[in-house]
């Protein structure tokens, strides 16, 4: 069985033919499922690359360009503008769409800024014997406005993690049997949730729903349903925002996210492609794993 990559482009062709190609090796290990929408939809617009729902001239293009055979959704459904709703519905698209097409070990959310390191080996290894572990590093969060006199936060708390998560097979089919993603949209239409004070939706919104009600008391002591350090390593700055990872960065050893050092992840981001410092660090990755290599 193979891992699902659900990645969001909202940057451009180039950036996300670049992060693409990381995977052409491992084409027996990812499918890829693409959600276009920003810069990169208006460019495949000008090319005429029809990226709709009823056709697959997106999949065709990004195939052509890349030479990968594991593309096997690239399409635009909904807005995916900073901290909107929108992007988390892209997300639930995303995930919906990869369930429904072939069933995988887990299913990684990713964007054309995360870039996949360490030895594939160590990532199959790990998901092998760790087959229901979901990757939410999620902490309890205290927010008074996220969920508006929502009867499901009467008794529970909210929770937050970073928007790149990692579900397993295990968790997505309860997701899907509950049909949680729907509900969730409901929620939202009915106003029951509203804009968070202390964050973005992608940051809350789902982790909250799946802690609350995809996970039971018993799960939340289990191994695999324990906080653990996030498969996408985080880096912040001195005013504690996300900052373009580079080769300095890495060198100096400043990964951490919640004070914790992260070296057990398999992705990092922000890699910005127009920038010099932030390509050496991918030109490190590539020395040491071959990435990109046809």
């Amino acid at each position: 069985m193979k891992h699902a990559l659900l990645l969001i482009s909202s940057y451009g062709i180039d950036p996300l033919k670049r992060c693409l190609m990381q995977y052409f090796k491992y084409q027996d290990v990812f499918d890829i499922y693409i959600h276009v929408d920003g810069k990169t939809l208006d460019e495949l617009n000008k090319f005429k690359i029809t990226v709709t729902d009823n056709s697959d001239d997106g999949i065709e293009y990004i195939q052509h360009i890349t030479q990968l055979s594991n593309i096997k959704y690239v399409k635009h459904k909904h807005s995916c503008a900073r901290f909107s709703f929108g992007l988390l519905l892209a997300e639930f698209h995303l995930f919906r769409k990869a369930f429904e097409t072939s069933e995988y070990i887990s299913y990684h959310v990713v964007s054309e800024s995360c870039f996949f390191y360490k030895d594939i080996n160590a990532f199959v290894d790990y998901f092998d014997t760790h087959k229901d572990y979901d990757f939410i590093d999620y902490f309890q969060h205290q927010i008074s406005r996220a969920f508006n006199n929502h009867p499901l936060m009467s008794d529970k708390k909210y929770f937050k993690s970073s928007q790149w998560i990692s579900l397993s097979q295990k968790t997505l089919n309860r997701i899907i049997e509950e049909d949680l993603f729907t509900r969730i949209y409901q929620d939202k239409i009915s106003d029951f949730i509203t804009y968070p004070c202390n964050g973005a939706y992608d940051e809350i919104v789902l982790q909250t729903y799946i802690i609350n009600e995809i996970y039971t008391p018993e799960d939340l002591q289990k191994p695999e349903y324990k906080p653990k350090v996030s498969r996408i390593i985080s880096w912040y700055n001195n005013n504690d925002r996300p900052n373009t990872m580079t080769y300095d960065f890495f060198s100096k050893n400043k990964w951490t996210f919640n004070h914790k050092h992260l070296y057990s992840g398999f992705f990092v981001r922000k890699i910005d492609v127009y920038n010099k410092n932030s390509l050496e660090l991918v030109e490190y990755f590539n020395e040491k794993y071959g990435k990109f290599e046809q």
